[in-house]
């Protein structure tokens, strides 16, 4: 067998392409002439037969290989060099605090002397004497004159207190439980006509109903028009808030 031998399909294909070719170039003349008008008819091409030859293909030879490459191993990179560091800024100086000028202080002014006092006779000092004595009495009058108002007021003020006493004992009624050694504190708040704002029971005597007995004897004795007739500073002092000591004793029960 002959390094050359052909394939058994080898002879063929050549044939069968023309063949191919031939029958593509009839179909498309067809197509052409039935696009054409029907008053022209075209002649019908000739066929032209054309001889084949035979080519002997020959085997391509294997590319040789390519010597294999060798890597080449690349230069390690240079270190880069660090940045210099920058020089430090010189520290500015401190700018030099100005001197301060000396103060200079005022000349004191002479303090003017005192004029002198005015030679006293022994008339100016009799006088004096005369003043201040007078002074001293006066005040001691006043003071004598207060505290003759001032009893006069309390005998007032006792009275009044008689006054309203007597009518808030004309105004009891003794409950069964009262008893001689029975004590009660009302404390009483009044207006200047003498009409009764408030009584309530400051010390009570340790029995309800004796206590509640005094408060509606306060109550139906006010008001004390009797106090219409004090005066502002004896009412203010002595009545506008007072206590009134109640006891049976005093009421010779």
């Amino acid at each position: 067998m002959n390094a050359t031998a052909q394939h058994p399909f080898e002879n063929l294909v050549i044939p069968a392409v023309v063949t191919s070719v031939i029958h593509v170039a009839a179909v498309l003349l067809l197509f052409y002439s039935w696009q054409m008008p029907h008053t022209q008819i075209a002649k019908r091409p000739e066929l032209q037969v054309m001889q084949a030859r035979t080519v002997e293909l020959k085997q391509k030879a294997p590319d040789k290989p390519k010597p294999a490459q060798v890597a080449v191993p690349k230069p390690a990179p240079k270190p880069t060099p660090a940045p210099p560091k920058a020089a430090p800024k010189p520290t500015p100086k401190p700018a030099p605090k100005p001197t301060p000028k000396p103060v200079t202080k005022p000349t004191p002014k002479p303090t003017p002397k005192p004029a002198p006092a005015p030679t006293r006779t022994e008339a100016d000092v009799l006088a004096d004497l005369q003043r201040e004595a007078m002074l001293k009495q006066e005040e001691r009058q006043m003071q004598e004159a207060l505290e003759r108002q001032g009893k006069e007021d309390e005998q007032l003020a006792a009275s009044f207190i008689g006054v309203i006493k007597s009518a808030v004992e004309n105004n009891w009624s003794r409950p069964p439980s009262a008893r001689r050694d029975m004590r009660a504190v009302v404390q009483i708040r009044l207006i200047p006509t003498g009409e009764l704002i408030s009584a309530t029971i400051k010390q009570g005597s340790g029995d309800s109903a004796f206590d509640r007995s005094v408060l509606q004897a306060v109550e139906k004795a006010a008001p004390f028009s009797e106090l219409k007739t004090a005066p502002g500073r004896v009412f203010e002092r002595y009545f506008r808030s007072f206590e009134l000591e109640f006891s049976p004793e005093d009421l010779r029960i």
